[in-house]
C-alpha cells in the first residue's frame, strides 16, 4: 500500500511507497521512500531519495541523499550522497562488486570510522578504510587496500583504478 504525507508512530512500516515525514522508534519501507525520517532504527529494503536521521540506518538497496545517526550501513549497488555518523559502512553486495565501476558509488563519509569497499568521493574520520578509492582520505588512519600507496597518516588519496 503507497502512502503519502505525515506518519509519527512507534512503528511504522510500510509495504508499498512513502512519501513525505515520518517518525518513530522504528521506521520500515519494503518499497520506496522519499522524504525525511527520524526514527531510533530507519530501515530501507527499496530504493530511497532524501533524509534519514536515526541511531542506526540501514540501507539495502539504492539511496540518493543524506544518513545521519550513530551507525550508517548500506548495502547497495548504487548510493550517491553523505553519510554523516560515529561509523559508516558502505558495501556492494556479493557478486555486485566491481573495481572499476565507480559510477554508482558516489559520496562524501564523515566519521569516526568509514568503510567502503569501493568508493568515489571523500572519507574524513579517525580511521578511513576502502578497499577501491577514488578520491582523498583524511584522518588519523587512512587505508587503500588496492591504492598505489596502501597506508598513509592524516591524507591519502588515489585516481586511478
Amino acid at each position: 500500500m503507497n502512502q503519502t504525507g505525515f506518519q509519527y508512530g512507534a512503528v511504522n512500516i510500510t509495504e508499498g511507497s512513502f512519501v513525505g515525514l515520518r517518525g518513530g522508534i522504528l521506521n520500515v519501507d519494503k518499497e520506496v521512500f522519499t522524504g525525511i525520517q527520524y526514527g531510533l532504527v530507519n530501515m530501507v529494503d527499496g530504493s530511497g531519495l532524501g533524509w534519514a536521521q536515526g541511531g542506526l540506518n540501514v540501507v539495502r538497496n539504492d539511496f540518493k541523499g543524506l544518513l545521519t545517526g550513530a551507525i550508517n550501513f548500506v548495502e547497495s549497488t548504487e548510493h550517491r550522497g553523505i553519510q554523516l555518523s560515529a561509523v559508516n559502512f558502505f558495501r556492494t553486495p556479493a557478486g555486485h562488486q566491481g573495481a572499476g565501476d565507480l559510477s554508482e558509488k558516489q559520496g562524501i563519509q564523515i566519521g569516526f570510522v568509514n568503510y567502503a569497499k569501493t568508493l568515489e568521493g571523500l572519507q574524513i574520520g579517525v580511521v578511513n578504510y576502502a578497499d577501491y578509492l577514488r578520491g582523498v582520505q583524511i584522518g588519523l588512519c587512512n587505508i587503500i587496500t588496492k591504492g598505489k600507496i596502501p597506508f598513509l597518516p592524516i591524507v591519502n588519496f588515489n585516481f586511478a583504478i
